[in-house]
């Protein structure tokens, strides 16, 4: 081999390492994007979905495999099975915020649409003891205040979603 040649493989390889180390930082940077997000469930799931106030509300029974509950949402307008879903944020950042979903808040002043679920991890569900993200009991369960918005609160097999009035 000449030199020539022999610089010619030098810089083939120094690209190729090039190449390499872009590849992964670009795939770690995806990787990055949903760090933090609450781990999904994959497959078809059984929930229970209550919209309306703690004392009168609407119950759907679901079967869906969606993972995150902000993409559910979609599909349950499209299939005309929730009205007037109206949210705030970003569904590609996952920081999907419910602004109205059926006639709630209404015309309720001081009001917003809190959302609460019967899924008590850290990370998912609000401490409590604030007064506005305590507990609260439908029917004979516990629901609690999400500490997530919906863009981000997993669907989880067996759960009860409440999408209710709470005003502040």
């Amino acid at each position: 081999m000449t030199k020539r040649s022999i610089s010619v493989v030098k810089i083939l390889a120094i690209v190729a390492i090039l190449v390499l180390a872009m590849s992964m930082v670009f795939v770690g940077c995806d990787k990055l994007k949903d760090a933090g997000k609450p781990e999904a469930e994959v497959g078809v799931k059984t929930i229970t979905i209550l919209i309306g106030t703690q004392e009168e509300y609407t119950t759907l029974e679901v079967n869906t495999s969606e993972e995150y509950m902000a993409s559910l949402l979609l599909t349950l307008q499209e299939e005309n099975k929730i009205s007037n879903y109206t949210y705030t944020g970003s569904t590609t950042n996952n920081d999907v915020f419910i602004s109205t979903i059926n006639d709630i808040p209404g015309n309720v002043s001081n009001s917003y649409v809190a959302v609460y679920h019967t899924i008590n991890e850290v990370e998912l569900a609000a401490p409590g003891g604030n007064g506005y993200d305590d507990p609260v009991t439908v029917g004979t369960k516990t629901l609690y205040y999400s500490n997530v918005g919906v863009g981000l609160l997993p669907i989880r097999d067996g759960a009860i979603y409440a999408f209710l009035l709470a005003t502040y």
